[in-house]
């Protein structure tokens, strides 16, 4: 499927003189993140579901510029939570999963150009969950994950096996006491990071990093304040094109709002403390949605 590259080199002298020595360390690819899109044009998109239960999609240019919305399918309200873990089933397109009432959890395979292939039932018993969320890939094998946060305040890690299902999961986490709004944040901080962005009762929003080996590297820290009154908040990607992860809001009032991250720079910047940029209204009229992710 293209997710490991091998190297092989044969070394000739004559027909007598040949030998082929196989590489020791394949390397393996990763999973085509979440921030790649959905629409296979490697830019920022956002899922948004209204209240008749249709799915849209609302594409970038990769610059900072909407394009036109489109249908993605109907009947999405049956589910009550809804993300996109990226590439899950190993086809290269990033994909789309939702819980329903049941807490049966499906998987909607994209077809790399804003449609779909196939729809299935990957997982059941998910009820049991107060927030699922992508985590990209986590620990480091070359396929997304999931994480999730029970009712008992632990956050547990799902393992993708790079073919739409399951490894063994574990917790990584716990006392994630009055935490919502959980969700991936990719390469926020550093190229070899990878993080998870929460926001507690407090609007203080909180990154806890991986170096990818499937645990938490230390304690989280805390990379923003006064995000309470936000009914959603979250992260797709780059949005203004400067190749730095960013995140966004939505307010009571509808207004979409997105904060520029400044990815590693923060690290030599004279207030390191501040991992923003700065922030602008990007939409209005966003209050009518469902869901968006």
């Amino acid at each position: 499927m293209g997710r490991v590259i091998g190297a092989s080199v044969t070394v000739s002298y004559d027909s007598d003189s040949k030998l082929t020595l196989q590489a020791d360390y394949p390397l393996r690819i990763a999973a085509k993140p979440r921030a790649r899109g959905f629409d296979g044009d490697g830019t920022l998109d956002l899922f948004a579901r209204d209240s008749s239960g249709r799915l849209l999609l609302y594409p970038t240019d990769g610059r900072g510029n909407w394009r036109p919305a489109q249908v993605l399918g109907t009947g999405w309200n049956v589910f009550n939570q809804l993300f996109s873990p990226g590439d899950f089933d190993g086809d290269g397109t990033v994909d789309v999963i939702g819980r329903d009432g049941q807490g049966r959890l499906f998987l909607y395979q994209g077809n790399g150009t804003g449609g779909w292939k196939n729809a299935l039932q990957i997982g059941q018993g998910w009820q049991e969950f107060v927030s699922i969320a992508a985590a990209g890939d986590f620990n480091g094998d070359g396929s997304n994950d999931l994480v999730a946060l029970d009712r008992w305040n632990q956050l547990h890690l799902y393992p993708g096996n790079g073919r739409g299902g399951w490894l063994q999961p574990y917790a990584i986490g716990w006392q994630w006491i009055n935490r919502d709004a959980i969700f991936s944040i990719g390469h926020f901080g550093e190229r070899g990071r990878l993080g998870i962005a929460s926001r507690d009762i407090y609007g203080d929003l909180t990154i806890n990093e991986s170096t990818r080996n499937g645990w938490f590297a230390g304690a989280g820290e805390d990379i923003g304040w006064g995000f309470n009154g936000f009914t959603t908040i979250g992260s797709a990607g780059d949005f203004n094109g400067d190749d730095k992860i960013d995140i966004y809001s939505i307010d009571r009032a509808g207004k979409l709002t997105m904060y520029y991250g400044k990815g590693a720079d923060y690290l030599t910047s004279a207030q390191p403390w501040i991992r923003w940029y700065g922030q602008s209204v990007v939409g209005w009229g966003w209050g009518g949605f469902t869901a968006v992710f």
